[in-house]
């Protein structure tokens, strides 16, 4: 097979590595019904299973993400409610600091922390 630009070269690459995923992908699942078949690694693939999901249903939605102040060193939240300096429009719902306004379409250019009340630049 002969390939002779760039184009090309990257559509044969794509075409190899899905076969390859596809192949390895279908010699896993073969494995893992073998090992499902004994009795003990079934109730240890059903504990981690049950497990697994007990993490993940008693995780904490509302968790944020995080900036610090250069001034004073604690933390602001860059995920929240926040208000718009160019309309005065919440947003209404949680979004980051440096997405547009829902309203405006116009992105902060400043924040404040809310402990030392000082201006920050975005």
């Amino acid at each position: 097979m002969k390939i002779n630009n760039e184009i090309g070269w990257t559509k044969f690459m794509s075409f190899m590595n899905t076969a390859f995923q596809l192949l390895f992908a279908g010699l896993g699942m073969l494995c893992f019904v073998r090992f499902l078949d004994a009795k003990e690694y079934f109730f240890l693939f059903l504990t981690a299973l049950s497990i697994g999901l007990i993490i993940f249903l008693n995780k904490k939605p509302g968790y944020s993400i995080y900036i610090k102040c250069p001034s004073c060193k604690k933390s602001i939240v860059i995920k929240c409610d926040w208000i718009c300096t160019s309309c005065d429009k919440q947003q209404g719902k949680e979004k980051f600091i440096f997405d547009n306004c829902v309203h405006c379409g116009r992105i902060l250019d400043k924040v404040y922390c809310e402990h030392c009340h000082k201006e920050l630049e975005l």
